[in-house]
């Protein structure tokens, strides 16, 4: 949901856009698990930071 809104701006400004996403949730039959203060959840939160900053130093 989040991603389709970045991409419909950036149609409608004319612009390219990019989305990536870490997921901290888990959806199962037994419940939903917010698992965003998770420690792996961190991990990848910080490595995707990273690649994002190295993309964008590049433009």
């Amino acid at each position: 949901m989040e991603t389709s809104a970045v991409f419909a701006v950036a149609k409608f400004r004319g612009v390219e856009a990019a989305s990536v996403q870490v997921i901290s949730d888990v959806l199962t039959e037994t419940g939903w698990l917010q698992a965003f203060g998770h420690e792996s959840v961190r991990e990848n939160m910080r490595a995707l930071t990273k690649v994002a900053v190295e993309v964008l130093s590049e433009c």
